[in-house]
């Protein structure tokens, strides 16, 4: 990734301060990230327990030049060759980021969610594709509204396909996800009663994970699950399943327990 910082403030529809020409090539939330200097991007974050604009004179002093932030700093005009683009939420800024470059991205995107084992079968089908296929994945565990994001700005044409783990903790958050990731296949381990503190119940559950299906090309999932199997015939009928099933249902791959001796 090459950025300027004009079509930084262009892509995060933001107010830019300072020099438009200043060019990075990474970004970075974590003040504490090794490695700075004036070809990365600082994105200041803000949470319930941490605030990233605390930390811009000292990454400056560090080297970094580019910001993206909601509030300039008091003495912002004391950072010589420093540039600012400042957004109303910078957390919003880094999706359309994330946005932009999954926008350019030529390959396949594959998203995996579900309550449980997002992790291990992303790993698993990254092993497998990649016997075949030039592969990226989700660092770790990098499935939430910050981490798919940071996911995604790996992305580059050098790959073939892209395996994005998706998580939720409340409504509303996978809509957010869909809009960036816009997968092409979507894989639905279970629905469980993970998060059950903000959801009424698996129905609510399934419909919030299920968002992620709109749009996309192919959706694989248990047809034993019929609480996925009711929401993607009610929502999403036009999209394509492959199913499973360890029961004996109707699935595109029946799966028998063999018993040993």
């Amino acid at each position: 990734m090459i950025l300027e910082a004009g079509e930084l403030a262009r892509i995060t529809i933001g107010i830019l301060t300072g020099d438009d020409k200043l060019i990075v090539n990474g970004i970075t939330i974590d003040s504490r990230a090794p490695g700075a200097g004036p070809d990365l991007l600082f994105i200041a974050l803000r949470g319930p327990n941490h605030d990233g604009h605390k930390f811009i004179e000292h990454l400056y002093h560090r080297g970094i030049k580019l910001f993206l932030v909601d509030t300039l700093p008091a003495n912002h005009g004391e950072m010589a060759g420093a540039g600012f683009v400042m957004v109303d939420n910078t957390m919003e800024a880094l999706h359309r980021l994330a946005g932009w470059r999954r926008e350019g991205f030529r390959g396949k995107v594959i998203a995996v969610t579900g309550s449980a084992g997002k992790t291990i079968v992303k790993e698993w089908l990254a092993g497998v594709l990649s016997t075949s296929k030039s592969v990226i994945r989700s660092p770790r565990s990098y499935n939430s509204q910050v981490g798919v994001a940071l996911s995604l700005m790996n992305l580059d044409d050098h790959y073939d396909v892209a395996v994005i783990e998706a998580g939720i903790s409340k409504p509303g958050e996978m809509e957010k996800l869909a809009r960036i990731i816009r997968p092409d296949t979507v894989i639905i381990t279970n629905i469980g009663d993970a998060h059950g503190e903000n959801f009424t119940g698996r129905e609510a559950v399934a419909s919030e994970k299920l968002k992620l299906a709109a749009g996309a090309s192919l959706v694989i999932c248990c047809a034993d699950d019929q609480v996925i199997m009711k929401e993607m015939a009610s929502r999403y009928p036009s999209v394509p399943l492959f199913t499973w099933s360890v029961s004996g249902q109707e699935a595109g791959l029946r799966v028998a327990v063999a018993e040993t001796n």
